[in-house]
């Protein structure tokens, strides 16, 4: 029944925006609990919802000077969580294993860069990083 798609979700001032905020959310999860599920009432087979973690990410300076060195601070200790510094065409530049609350970068070159902490293929926190010369 696709009208499920919609239960809870006030569509009155017009359609759903694209992205990962309020109503989408509520949409994507209307779909995978109502509108596909079985007769029975039971969930999608091979969609689990994925547990969203709340972790503050914090780079300082930022923006930064080329060759400075640059603190990331976490909100919290993470176990078996990986950093990876990407350029804005998606190559890695750094990807290193993130095993306390402090991370040190150094010899970044000019440019515009997203810092992303990943643990099991999922996303915990990402920022944008700006280095100048």
């Amino acid at each position: 029944d696709y009208l499920e798609a919609l239960r809870g979700i006030d569509v009155s001032n017009g359609p759903l925006d694209h992205g990962d905020y309020g109503n989408n959310i509520t949409h994507l999860d209307n779909f995978r609990d109502y509108v596909f599920s079985s007769i029975e009432g039971n969930p999608s087979v091979g969609i689990k919802k994925i547990k969203e973690e709340s972790i503050k990410l914090s780079i300082s300076p930022n923006p930064s000077v080329e060759g400075s060195e640059i603190s990331i601070k976490l909100s919290e200790e993470l176990n078996e969580a990986t950093l990876l510094v990407t350029d804005l065409k998606g190559s890695i530049v750094i990807q290193q294993k993130v095993s306390s609350k402090s991370i040190t970068l150094r010899d970044l070159k000019k440019g515009n860069y997203i810092c992303t902490i990943k643990r099991e293929g999922a996303t915990l926190a990402s920022r944008k990083l700006i280095i100048t010369n």
